[in-house]
């Protein structure tokens, strides 16, 4: 009887939603106004201590290293597909931080869980409901490192710990980090799309002082 209790709730615990594809990539909408191709700048170990406070809520270290993975894809992916040119010459650098990362849990299904053994679970009841707060900072740079501008959002999602319909405990992490970077990287894209007029010129003008000093050194050859 133990036997067939546990091979039933192993069948059950299967019984979840995977996260696929979707959920980790974006989708391609490249802005209007392109920057000049730049040079993607991303600190790992910044990106992994942003969770380590979120040890408590269950992302173990392996986690957070596939969480990190998926953020640095999802970002690399929107710098050269929807905010840079992807040929050229490099004119700067475009950082990607995660500053701070906090994860709350509904007391009100994990209690209503634990009064029912469980139970109400194998109805499809949700365990628990995590919901992720994430900062996302990105940095435009210029050949000196010199910041242009700085763009920063502060973006929230949720989703289900339940059988049949919700996700599996170890992959919800996965899910909302997903879908905070995309959702922080789609409005941050957005505002450097309307910035775009004022961030290339400064990206170009090392190039054109370059340009002008030379002019100016031929013209005193000459006049020698």
């Amino acid at each position: 009887m133990r036997k067939i209790i546990l091979c039933l709730v192993l069948l059950l615990c299967g019984c979840t939603t995977s996260v696929n594809y979707d959920d980790v990539h974006q989708r391609k909408n490249p802005n209007t106004n392109m920057l000049p191709a730049l040079y993607t700048k991303v600190s790992a170990p910044n990106l992994r201590a942003a969770f380590t406070d979120t040890e408590a809520d269950g992302i173990s270290r392996d986690e957070r290293g596939i969480i990190v993975d998926n953020a640095i894809s999802l970002f690399e992916r929107e710098a050269e597909e929807k905010i840079t040119v992807y040929e050229g010459e490099r004119k700067g650098y475009i950082s990607f931080k995660i500053p701070y990362v906090s994860m709350e849990h509904s007391n009100v299904l994990r209690i209503t869980s634990m009064a029912t053994l469980n139970l109400i679970n194998f109805l499809g009841f949700p365990h628990d409901k995590i919901t992720q707060t994430m900062e996302v900072e990105i940095e435009i740079m210029d050949k000196k490192r010199s910041v242009i501008k700085r763009y920063t959002e502060v973006v929230e999602s949720s989703a289900y710990n339940a059988f049949y319909w919700g996700y599996r405990r170890k992959d919800i992490n996965r899910k909302i980090s997903a879908d905070n970077v995309k959702k922080a990287l789609s409005l941050i894209s957005a505002r450097i799309d309307k910035d775009a007029p004022l961030i290339i010129p400064q990206l170009e003008k090392g190039k054109a002082s370059k340009a002008k000093k030379t002019k100016a050194i031929k013209v005193i050859r000459v006049k020698g």
